[in-house]
Order: C-alpha cells, then structure tokens, then sequence
C-alpha cells in the first residue's frame, strides 16, 4: 500500500560561525518532535491534501481514458499542490495561530541570513521560516 510521506530534501546550512554543519533532515526531525510543525499541516489541510489526491487521479483516468499522457511521477499535481500549502501555512504563520506557542527566535526576528550579528535582528518574522530552507526543501511525495 502506498503513503503519503512529507518530509524534507537533506541539504546541509551553512553555518555563519562554522562551528559546523546542521541539515534540513536534522531540523525537520527537531521541529517534528519538539512542535509537531508537519503533523499540525496535516491536521489542519487534510481535506485539502485529500481533495488535491482525489483530482489528480481523476485527471490521470481522464486522460488515459482518452489516451493522453499523463505524469511519470505518481500524482505529480497534487504533491505540488501539497507542497506548495505546506509553505504557504509556514508563511501564514498557521503553526503559532493555532498552537497559540510563540517561538522566542521568531518573535524577536531573528534571522540567521545575514552574516553581521548586529543585522540579524529584524521585526518579526513567521516561525519556522528563518533562513528559509526548511521550507523550500520541504516535498511531499507517494511511496
């Protein structure tokens, strides 16, 4: 049987300081433990996730049913689709709305994109989106 599996491509940040390297994988398994960022996604768009799926298969029988082509990539639209909401719930900042958790990092605006300390510090900023690479490695696939 085939699941849905979210996750993150496992790309290395580079560390300002260069005490060393700090992966996607490993910063999606902290936020997942410690805030449950995925499982809340889930929870709050599962209809959405689910009606992107049910129209992605819909659209593929519809054109094998015509003979058209369709995506080598298993259900390629909806996994975009499912993506692309995992980082517009980022932006929105739907984690901290709902959970009513304020991330310290996030509310001070810190941000680690900047290699001055002193421009580190900006107006606040979404949880969870911090240099963005958690977001933009995020992907969602069937397997």
């Amino acid at each position: 049987m085939q699941k849905l599996q979210l996750g993150v491509e496992n790309v290395a940040y580079s560390d300002p300081e260069a005490k060393g390297a700090t992966t996607t994988g490993e910063v999606a398994e902290i936020l997942e433990q410690k805030y449950h960022v995925m499982r809340l996604f889930v929870e709050l768009h599962g209809q959405s996730i689910a009606d992107a799926i049910a129209q992605n298969i819909a659209n593929d029988s519809a054109a094998m049913a015509h003979r058209e082509k369709i995506s080598k990539i298993p259900l390629k639209q909806a996994m975009e689709h499912i993506e692309s909401g995992f980082r517009d719930y980022l932006s929105a900042d739907e984690w901290q709305k709902t959970t009513g958790q304020v991330i310290a990092a996030a509310q001070n605006g810190v941000s680690h994109r900047f290699k001055s300390v002193k421009n580190r510090k900006r107006d606040p900023r979404p949880a969870f989106i911090d240099t963005g690479l958690y977001s933009a490695s995020f992907r969602a696939k069937i397997g």
